[in-house]
């Protein structure tokens, strides 16, 4: 859909729809741009959290992946809770993977316990490597335990990628001297 298709006034639109068709093109806008605290503005002028949250249950999967990386943008407590629950609940595992890949921008507890149950339960191969892999990312000190637990499962994939995201989160730990930063935290 172009955009004088959207700006013609002889082609109505539901608001649902119309909003998802200002998501596709702010998508495509931000993929085109830098600058992350701009693309958080634009975000903010042209759709809002509610269309943001209707696009999440489209039927198109394509549709709610975009929706994932506007809330990624959006960054807010919210947002992070609405990637987690696709990334627990969405019924395609590549809107699973997606949000597991999203939620590496929040860097917090809370995006934290969301991948590690997906790595360790998700029923899809993709999704629990994608979510271990996101663990890794994520470089926090709880991580490394979090990843051990997925050192069992049945897929090589999945406990490869927990192998080396948890050497990576061991590595993270490490500062500019070669001291490990987080054995110093718990010897205080």
């Amino acid at each position: 859909m172009t955009r004088s298709a959207i700006t013609n006034p002889n082609i109505e639109f539901d608001p649902p729809t119309l909003a998802l068709v200002r998501m596709s093109m702010l998508c495509q806008r931000i993929a085109e741009e830098s600058g992350v605290i701009a693309s958080r503005r634009r975000v903010r002028d042209l759709v809002t959290f509610k269309d943001i949250r209707t696009a999440l249950t489209h039927e198109d999967s394509g549709i709610r992946i975009k929706a994932l990386h506007l809330l990624s943008i959006w960054h807010t407590t919210d947002a992070r809770d609405a990637i987690a629950s696709a990334l627990l609940s969405d019924s395609c595992p590549i809107v699973r993977h997606e949000a597991a890949f999203f939620l590496t921008s929040f860097r917090d507890a809370a995006a934290m316990n969301s991948l590690a149950i997906a790595a360790r339960t998700d029923a899809e191969e993709l999704v629990r490597h994608e979510a271990a892999e996101a663990l890794g990312e994520l470089g926090l000190p709880d991580v490394g335990q979090l990843l051990g637990e997925t050192s069992t499962d049945a897929s090589a994939l999945v406990r490869t990628t927990a192998r080396i995201a948890a050497q990576n989160c061991a590595f993270a730990v490490l500062d500019d001297t070669g001291r490990d930063e987080s054995a110093d935290k718990r010897s205080k």
